[in-house]
C-alpha cells in the first residue's frame, strides 16, 4: 500500500480540515492525499519527542511485525494492556495513528510505516553501538 503525503503550511491544513480555504505560510504539516488523512490527528496536537521512548518504539516494530498486539507483547515481554497503553503513547506523543486495530489484529498506517523505518535504523543502530561499546579495546580506555 502507497500512499503520497502532502506538505502545506499549518493553517492551510487547518483550514482544510474544517473544510475552509485559506493560504499562510508557517510551520508545515503532513496531510494524506487519500482516506488515510482521518488515521492523522490533527496537525496542531504537535509532536513530542520527549515522550518517545525505545520501548515503545521496539513495541511498534513487533506490532508491525506480527500483525498482533497480544503476538507483540508475548514478544515484548509484557501485558496485553500494558502493550496497548505504549501504543496509544506513542500515538498520542507523535500525533498519528499507527495502526487500525480491529477483531482480526493490527493494521499499520502510513504513519505506522514510516515510524517502523526509523525505529528499525534506531534500534540497529543502538544495536552497533552497544557492540562497538563492548569491544576489548574500548574497555581498557580511560
Amino acid at each position: 500500500m502507497e500512499h503520497r503525503i502532502t506538505l502545506q503550511p499549518m493553517e492551510q491544513a487547518r483550514a482544510a480540515a474544517r473544510g475552509q480555504e485559506k493560504t499562510s505560510t508557517g510551520t508545515l504539516a503532513a496531510s494524506f492525499d487519500d482516506a488515510t488523512f482521518g488515521q492523522f490527528r490533527m496537525p496542531h496536537m504537535g509532536f513530542n519527542l520527549a515522550r518517545i521512548d525505545l520501548v515503545s518504539l521496539r513495541l511498534a516494530s513487533l506490532c508491525a511485525q506480527t500483525g498482533s498486539l497480544s503476538a507483540a507483547s508475548r514478544r515484548a515481554h509484557c501485558s496485553i494492556s500494558a502493550a496497548s497503553e505504549r501504543l496509544a503513547a506513542l500515538e498520542d506523543a507523535l500525533g498519528a495513528r499507527l495502526f487500525i486495530r480491529d477483531h482480526r489484529g493490527l493494521k499499520i498506517t502510513a504513519a505506522g510505516e514510516l515510524l517502523v523505518h526509523h525505529a528499525t535504523f534506531i534500534l540497529e543502530s543502538l544495536e552497533v553501538l552497544h557492540g562497538q561499546l563492548s569491544a576489548p579495546r574500548l574497555q581498557l580506555a580511560p
